[in-house]
């Protein structure tokens, strides 16, 4: 009897302690005294940015970013004649778009974002992502001179009326260029592009002193690719080009791209260059000559292949060096084809 009084009483003794202790963790249930204060958080603090539409402009731009610091735009911001979009004045800046838009006006405005304002001051450690500039004056984005150790990413620019971006030493990745005048992207002094693709420039690509521009894709632009100076240009496609596909100046490397259907030469030689190499390229149905060495010096080729080009596969000019061409078309087994297992040998098919 005592034993079964026992068993029934200590389930419920267990449970009154159990309650009794998370009532003593939690604390009175009585407010504090003195008036009622909000346990928000400061926006500032939720949100540690600055938003775009909030700054003053200045005499030549809507808006202008003169402090270092993280901003973002609540929504597009559209041009005036004769201003900047957004002219940044400090280092240390980063600019979200956050999905919207820099809109010129297509005529008598100027760039959409700029840091090309002060004559040899260089504005460093910009960041610009995730929007689009499109229809200004002259350049979307504009870096040439004012601007180094510069990142931008996922960025939309088109139908500028100079180019869609321009900068030095610098990363641009994710981006994509269409319909701008002159060019969709200049890059110079070791800038490196990815993931890029330029449709409908007048230009697609202009890279210049030792800038890199790899997995990239130009279509139907005037001049898809140039590069010179040193820039390298790897596992790019260039497709329907009005002009020519691939241009090369002084010691720059072409290097397992893939050039089709361009209006005049695949692969020339700009402004008389020297020291330039071409490797592992494919090079298809030219209007022009598929390889063009034409006034080039001590140009190197190897490894390419060429096909269907109307004005003949390879040109090699006087002065530049290239491993054997060899003719397989149709041969079937290529390799009892004399010049075929040449470690250097560029082909003809």
């Amino acid at each position: 009897m005592k034993r079964e009084l026992v068993r029934r009483i200590l389930p419920v003794c267990l449970a009154i302690l159990i309650v009794g202790a998370w009532f003593a963790q939690a604390g009175s249930l009585n407010p504090p005294p003195g008036p009622v204060t909000s346990t928000m958080k400061a926006l500032d603090v939720v949100e540690p940015r600055t938003t775009v539409q909030s700054l003053p402009g200045s005499a030549g731009a809507l808006i202008l970013i003169s402090q270092p610091g993280s901003y973002y735009l609540t929504g597009d911001i559209q041009g005036l004649p004769g201003k900047h979009g957004i002219q940044i004045a400090a280092d240390n800046v980063t600019l979200d778009l956050n999905g919207f838009s820099v809109l010129g006006t297509g005529s008598g405005d100027f760039d959409g974002i700029t840091t090309d304002q002060v004559p040899f001051v260089q504005r460093r450690n910009i960041t610009i992502i995730n929007g689009t500039v499109r229809n200004w004056g002259r350049d979307g984005i504009n870096g040439v001179f004012g601007s180094s150790n510069c990142i931008y990413r996922d960025l939309r620019l088109s139908d500028n009326h100079r180019n869609g971006l321009t900068t030095v030493a610098g990363s641009i990745a994710n981006c994509v260029a269409q319909g701008n005048t002159n060019s969709g992207f200049i890059a110079y002094e070791g800038t490196s592009l990815t993931g890029c693709s330029a449709w409908g420039n007048g230009q697609g690509f202009g890279c210049f002193f030792g800038a890199t521009l790899a997995n990239c894709a130009a279509r139907t632009n005037g001049v898809g690719i140039f590069i010179g100076d040193g820039a390298v240009a790897t596992n790019c496609i260039i497709s329907g080009s009005t002009g020519t596909g691939l241009g090369m100046g002084n010691s720059a490397v072409a290097l397992n791209n893939q050039i089709d259907s361009s209006g005049n030469h695949g692969i020339e030689m700009f402004f008389n260059p020297s020291g330039a190499r071409i490797e592992g390229n494919t090079v298809t149905r030219s209007t022009g000559v598929g390889i063009n060495l034409t006034g080039g010096t001590n140009i190197i080729v190897l490894r390419n292949t060429a096909r269907a080009n109307t004005g003949g596969n390879y040109v090699t000019g006087a002065g530049n060096s290239f491993g054997p061409i060899v003719n397989v078309a149709g041969v079937g087994d290529i390799s009892a084809t004399g010049g075929a297992n040449h470690p250097w040998a560029n082909f003809s098919y």
